[in-house]
């Protein structure tokens, strides 16, 4: 899950996870359950209907009965709040892989897009989340592309591979993913992909700033920042 958050100053803190957030807010957050995930986000959630702020959530579109099961639960009129236009509840597939395969430029110019129409409705800030198990979509799409080249057959993905790969905070974004996959791929000697996890090791001893924000992320606060 990862959230967004920008227009003009708050008039009071706004807090997640309790934690006050700054002017640009981008958060990246795993969690191990989705009671854990609802547990963190809806407060938050529920905080943005209170002040008036505009919400987009974009969801795994299997996940979306749920969603909105747990946004009533808390208390938030679903049907008015689409209505007039304060909630918008996005499909991922739409979003995201709409003209093809994720491209980071796109996902810029969707934020552009998301914090430009919150402050042309008239509201002061948009808070955006976004459900990001979709990545391991890219995964798959990766090895199959890949394989295909390399003229193999690749029938499953190691399960520790995946966990892997999801807990990765690739600070080269995409391109170091796509790279990763390729190079596993060219060495996979069965029909099970298998990435060497001393690969992603490599990288783990970089400073917490940088752990924290990818190459996309800072650039997402940079587009917040601009809104």
């Amino acid at each position: 899950m990862k959230t967004d958050e920008r227009h003009e100053k708050s008039p009071s803190p706004i807090f997640l996870a309790g934690c006050e957030l700054g002017e640009a807010r981008h958060v990246c957050a795993f969690f191990n359950s989705r009671e854990d995930e609802y547990g963190v986000t809806l407060p938050f959630i529920q905080d943005g209907f209170e002040c008036g702020d505009k919400a987009v959530h974009i969801i795994n579109p299997a996940r979306r009965a749920d969603h909105m099961q747990r946004l009533s639960f808390h208390g938030i009129d679903v049907p008015s709040s689409q209505q007039n236009g304060q909630l918008e509840v996005l499909d991922w597939k739409d979003v995201f892989f709409r003209d093809g395969p994720f491209d980071p430029d796109r996902q810029l110019a969707l934020l552009e897009q998301v914090l430009r129409s919150g402050k042309e409705q008239g509201f002061r800030i948009s808070r955006y989340v976004a459900h990001a198990e979709w990545a391991l979509l890219l995964v798959e799409y990766f090895v199959g592309r890949w394989a295909k080249e390399a003229g193999k057959t690749i029938r499953r993905i190691n399960k520790q591979t995946l966990m892997w790969l999801e807990g990765y905070h690739w600070p080269g974004n995409i391109r170091e993913l796509q790279n990763v996959v390729e190079r596993a791929v060219i060495l996979c000697e069965t029909d099970t992909f298998v990435v060497d996890d001393s690969w992603l090791k490599s990288e783990s001893a970089e400073s917490p700033q940088r752990r924290g924000l990818s190459a996309l992320a800072n650039r997402e606060v940079e587009t917040i920042e601009a809104g």
